[in-house]
């Protein structure tokens, strides 16, 4: 996985995350998209059990410009969220760089207790855990 993959897998998230239009469902979709992507993605899956010496690097220590991809459409998003005047001040690229991170983490090691599989249950993962992050509070 390379930039150009990184930023093709953005362009279809945000494809997603165009459809909602409540600005916290919007993060909430950002999440499930990436996780699904990340996920769902068997050639990566497959380089990393059988090339994990070229594939590995590029993940890992040579990620950054992967994680700026990430962070960077992250970071936008959340400035949008932060015009809408009901977010509280919060650092939208400190968040981006941690929600990178974790997507990261999880294409890496999918095996966890944050659900993968069930896009619904990466849902409520988003809401209960990331939309704090930025000072959202959901009803229960």
């Amino acid at each position: 996985m390379g930039v150009r993959e990184a930023q093709r897998y953005v362009t279809e998230i945000d494809e997603r995350v165009r459809a909602v239009t409540e600005p916290g469902e919007q993060l909430v979709e950002i999440f499930a998209a990436f996780v699904t992507t990340i996920a769902g993605n068997e050639l990566l899956r497959r380089l990393l059990g059988t090339e994990p010496e070229i594939i590995l690097p590029r993940l890992t220590t040579e990620a950054g410009p992967i994680l700026a991809v990430g962070r960077g459409y992250l970071a936008d998003k959340l400035r949008e969220l932060e015009v809408g005047a009901t977010v509280p001040d919060f650092e939208p690229d400190l968040v981006a760089e941690i929600m990178a991170r974790l997507a990261l983490s999880l294409a890496l090691t999918p095996d966890g207790l944050i659900p993968l599989d069930d896009p619904a249950a990466g849902r409520d993962f988003a809401r209960r855990t990331l939309l704090p992050m930025v000072g959202i509070r959901v009803a229960h």
